[in-house]
């Protein structure tokens, strides 16, 4: 209701003002002065990551058949409409684009450049509480990010001290504020976050796909509307771009070439939420109060997530993207969604029932009657998480690889990956650590200092089999699925060598004969203590949502539940081994049995 009077609200407004209305003589002049660049992230392949579109005139998308404007009915009213089916439009109308807007795929972008449109932005000079604005309007096709539509009006103002226009030719502007997402970020002329070009153009970062507007190079955390939910990047490799000043007029015409301003309905394809296509500039509540509105909506600074990669930042970014993916999915498709999700839930509550039987549960037992050998162990855990977070500092303050990150560069975006590997590299030997010293104590060791001495010398193999056996399992989530086979097959691998003292080759080669006749078990087994490893980084992406605690604490919250639940994943391989162990058949001896070097002969494992 409220956005409804609003609307009415500007409606009458843009109907009183004259109906051919034209900027003024010096706003021109005085906007081409203050005129944004914008900064996008490079596309290097088309249909690849980078910026997609650019800001473009309306009229780019006016006037084409392929483009039609529909009712609410979703009835066509007006074929390849041109300004003047716009003017004083109905709200119940919609600009559809040719797309489907909930599956963007590369199309909007390969009829976006088969447009062949030249970058430009609206210039608008208005005032306020006695105050100058400068107001500068950007129209992208498509809104491609975590929410979905067509048509996208992103913009930047410029606040002056003085209303005298002749006043601002020559004075730098007090406010400067970007639109992002529902709200604004703002920032003091003597703010340090504005980058000038030429001493009075500010830098504008529009981010991919959202574009919403930052005032430097980073990946930014949002969670919440004015925010948005999710990660907005404006990281390099990044461009600039000069697009041309197109200067409307104060107020919104009914005639002439900017009659679309008071088109009061909607620039892209009817849809449910937040993927319905958005009102334009006139109707926005920064047109008739630009001050009030930074006032009401206006933020001191935007989150930015650190540079040095962590798993409960990577799973809150990764966790919105899907979610968003979901819920897009179901606004289309309501009904496909609901029954694949119940199907997945039955497969998955099938794959687990028949992988585990009582696993997790026995491993539960098993922890709390170890715990007091085991919470030391998991102190090497909370040491894998802040050796990898000086490593990755050190990096960053010590080496040249800082200079890669300017912001005003062009930035590296291997950079990022390349920190946070060597990040994972150093803390995955000190996590193997602390699995193969909690299958040593389960083994009948309950000194927690003997076993993580024994686990780093004399059954050293244990930990360099448990290193292997995460290493495949990354490989499986990030580079190739198949992976998942060769894990399952080396599920037991570090249990085996602590049980029979076996060696890294003996031990995996152990495990492939063990685990042969439970194979589909072995692969739910490995992919469902995956799913309960990721509970860690789930735990810190959680802490990030719904509390305002910051990264840090969302990081400590993820190594602490990481500190649990790394024995306790060691118990449940070691709980699986004496399983399958137990019903194994004993090989016939053929002969005598030649013994190798540096393997002891295989003990005659006893089962729980």
């Amino acid at each position: 209701m409220a956005a409804a009077a609003l609307a009415g609200l500007v409606a009458v407004i843009a109907a009183a003002a004259p109906a051919g209305a034209q900027a003024e003589p010096d706003d021109a002049r005085l906007l081409e002065r203050f005129s944004p660049v914008v900064v996008m992230r490079q596309q290097l392949e088309e249909c690849g990551e980078g910026e997609r579109y650019l800001p473009v005139p309306v009229e780019t998308v006016l006037g084409r058949d392929d483009v039609v404007l529909r009712d609410e009915s979703d009835v066509v009213v007006t074929a390849a409409p041109v300004t003047g089916d716009l003017a004083a439009g109905d709200e119940d109308l919609w600009i559809d684009l040719p797309g489907d807007v909930f599956h963007p795929g590369c199309d909007y972008e390969r009829w976006f450049r088969g447009l062949g449109a030249t970058p430009a932005m609206y210039g608008r000079v208005t005032s306020d509480g006695g105050q100058l604005v400068l107001q500068y309007w950007f129209f992208w096709i498509y809104n491609q990010w975590n929410d979905l539509h067509e048509g996208d009006w992103e913009m930047v103002q410029l606040i002056f001290e003085s209303g005298d226009e002749a006043e601002a030719m020559h004075a730098a502007p007090s406010t400067y504020a970007y639109a992002q997402h529902e709200g604004s970020e703002v920032s003091s002329a003597t703010g340090g976050k504005v980058a000038l070009v030429d001493g009075t153009h500010p830098t504008v970062f529009a981010a991919e796909g959202s574009h919403a507007s930052f005032f430097s190079s980073s990946r930014w955390f949002g969670n919440r509307g004015d925010t948005g939910f999710g990660c907005d990047d404006t990281s390099g490799p990044i461009e600039q771009i000069r697009p041309n000043l197109i200067t409307l007029p104060r107020e919104a015409p009914t005639e002439g070439e900017f009659a679309w301003l008071s088109f009061r309905g909607h620039w892209g394809q009817k849809a449910p939420s937040f993927d319905n296509g958005p009102t334009g500039p006139a109707m926005k509540t920064q047109w008739s109060s630009p001050v009030g509105w930074v006032k009401a909506e206006g933020r001191d600074t935007a989150v930015k997530l650190p540079f040095t990669s962590s798993p409960a930042t990577d799973m809150f970014c990764g966790l919105a993207t899907t979610a968003s993916s979901i819920f897009n999915e179901a606004l289309d498709d309501p009904g496909s969604v609901l029954l694949v999700l119940g199907v997945v839930v039955l497969l998955v509550a099938a794959i687990v029932r028949a992988s585990l039987r009582g696993l997790l549960r026995r491993a539960a037992r098993t922890w709390r009657g170890h715990r007091r050998s085991l919470a030391p162990i998991g102190v090497v855990v909370l040491l894998a998480a802040v050796v990898a977070f000086l490593v990755q500092w050190a990096i960053l303050e010590w080496t040249p690889v800082a200079v890669l990150i300017d912001e005003d560069e062009a930035g590296s975006g291997w950079v990022l990956s390349m920190v946070a590997l060597l990040g994972f590299i150093v803390a995955v030997p000190l996590i193997g650590w602390a699995a193969a010293a909690t299958i040593v104590v389960d083994k009948g060791d309950d000194d927690p200092r003997d076993a993580l001495r024994m686990a780093a010398t004399a059954r050293s193999a244990v930990l360099v089999t448990v290193v292997v056996l995460v290493l495949v399992a990354q490989l499986a989530v990030l580079v190739l699925p198949l992976f998942w086979i060769l894990a399952s097959r080396w599920i037991v691998a570090p249990a085996a060598s602590s049980a029979e003292h076996l060696g890294v080759r003996a031990a995996l080669g152990r495990s492939h004969r063990l685990v042969k006749g439970h194979g589909w078990r072995a692969l739910g087994l490995a992919l469902t203590m995956t799913a309960v490893g990721a509970l860690a980084a789930v735990a810190g992406a959680l802490v990030l949502v719904l509390t305002p605690l910051g990264f840090t604490i969302a990081g400590f919250v993820t190594a602490i539940v990481g500190a649990l639940l790394v024995p306790y994943l060691a118990l449940v391989l070691t709980l699986f081994y004496d399983e399958i162990v137990s019903e194994a058949k004993p090989p016939r001896r053929r002969g005598r049995r030649r013994r190798t070097a540096g393997v002891s002969p295989v003990p005659s494992p006893t089962a729980r």
